[in-house]
């Protein structure tokens, strides 16, 4: 009896451990779900215009799904300040562009996921300085320099308008620089043109107005004459025979002054002093 009832629970067995061991793995079984895919995660980006030489903040627009993220990176040094350098479905990303030392224009990639923006910059304007902006050189001639002074990879060339100035070292370069040059002599008066011509508009204007002024005596004294009949007519005799006097001994210094020389106009200055003192008393 003992025998028999060992051997139903022997062949009951395996039929106990077959029901419990598919219990367990049904309970023991879970919903696992995924998240999106890459397919499903597809960023796209704006494009961006060029950014200006002097720099600033420039912005691109960043559209995916919202449930997927996304993260921005870029290995250019002067693009900084990506903001956010992370974020979740769309977005507006904006980073800051430093300002371009070179007159080259440069280039870069900002990293989104696997999309690019590429990012542009103009070109820094050349602008130049030079020092000292004026020179004194001496009447004997000499020597001078002028430092040039602006941006890597500008180029310059320097040009004299006039003949005594002679450039002697480098006419031309890029980048910072200088020009060496040589002054010739003054010989005088060809480099006093401007000065001369001037003082003639000068005497013109004035041999104008001396002009004017005896045609305004001739009208109140009409009388044949010159300038010496006019000034009898207004300030009379003794006045006049004043003028008379001086106007000889200017005409006789100046006379004797270009024919004799200067020792001359020194003797005859001293005589016109002694003649006016003289006709002062009389």
């Amino acid at each position: 009896m003992n025998r028999h009832r060992r051997f139903r629970f022997l062949c009951t067995l395996p039929v106990l451990l077959l029901f419990i061991a598919g219990g367990v793995a049904a309970c023991s079984a879970t919903n696992v779900s995924s998240g999106p895919t890459a397919a499903k995660c597809q960023v796209t980006v704006g494009a961006l215009g060029p950014v200006v030489a002097s720099g600033g903040t420039a912005s691109v627009p960043v559209t995916a799904p919202q449930e997927c993220g996304w993260d921005a990176t870029t290995p250019a040094t002067w693009i900084t300040g990506l903001a956010p350098s992370s974020g979740q479905g769309t977005a507006m990303l904006e980073f800051q562009v430093a300002p371009n030392p070179a007159p080259i224009a440069r280039e870069a990639d900002v990293l989104i996921n696997q999309e690019r923006v590429h990012v542009s910059q103009d070109a820094a304007p050349c602008v130049y300085s030079i020092a000292p902006n004026d020179q004194t050189i001496p009447a004997a001639g000499g020597a001078g320099t002028i430092n040039v002074t602006t941006l890597t990879g500008c180029s310059w060339n320097g040009v004299a308008d006039v003949g005594w100035i002679t450039i002697t070292g480098a006419a031309s370069g890029m980048g910072n620089g200088t020009i060496r040059f040589s002054a010739a002599p003054n010989g005088g008066a060809q480099k006093a043109g401007p000065g001369m011509v001037a003082s003639f508009v000068v005497a013109g204007f004035v041999c104008a107005v001396a002009a004017l002024c005896y045609s305004e005596l001739a009208s109140m004294v009409p009388v044949a004459g010159s300038a010496y009949t006019y000034t009898y007519a207004v300030v009379g005799e003794l006045m006049h025979g004043k003028q008379l006097l001086q106007a000889s001994k200017v005409g006789v210094a100046t006379w004797m002054g270009l024919i004799f020389g200067t020792a001359l106009k020194v003797a005859v200055a001293f005589a016109m002093l002694a003649i006016f003192a003289l006709a002062l008393l009389i």
